[in-house]
């Protein structure tokens, strides 16, 4: 069984950072991440994620990501990433996750981007 995922929510510059503490986003952790997050867009949707604390994700946890992205960019904003560890960061090249959210190495610089 997975250790519980948590959230940690910061707003910077107009931007709501989230960043995923724990062991996995995955089949067991995603649904409950995609809830919160739904209320975190509606009221902001220029999100910043890091992954700095996160230990493993799934092909769940990137449909939860995908799911953001979607919610994101309907509200008008979008979704950036950053301090994404290495077993991740060859998942996302892999599913060539890149393409879809721009990726960066410090969370300063995810949110000076928008």
């Amino acid at each position: 069984m997975s250790e519980k995922l948590r959230v940690d929510l910061e707003r910077k510059a107009g931007v709501n950072i989230l960043r995923l503490v724990g062991a996995a986003l995955d089949v067991s952790t995603a649904p409950e991440f995609k809830t919160d997050c739904a209320m975190i867009v509606q009221e902001n949707p220029r999100i910043v994620l890091n992954l700095q604390k996160l230990d493993f994700l799934d092909s769940s946890g990137v449909g939860a990501l995908l799911s953001l992205l979607r919610h994101a960019k309907t509200g008008g904003g979008d979704v950036r990433i950053c301090c994404v560890p290495e077993n991740i960061r060859a998942l996302f090249e892999l599913v060539r996750i890149n393409r879809l959210f721009d990726v960066f190495e410090a969370e300063d610089d995810a949110v000076r981007s928008f």
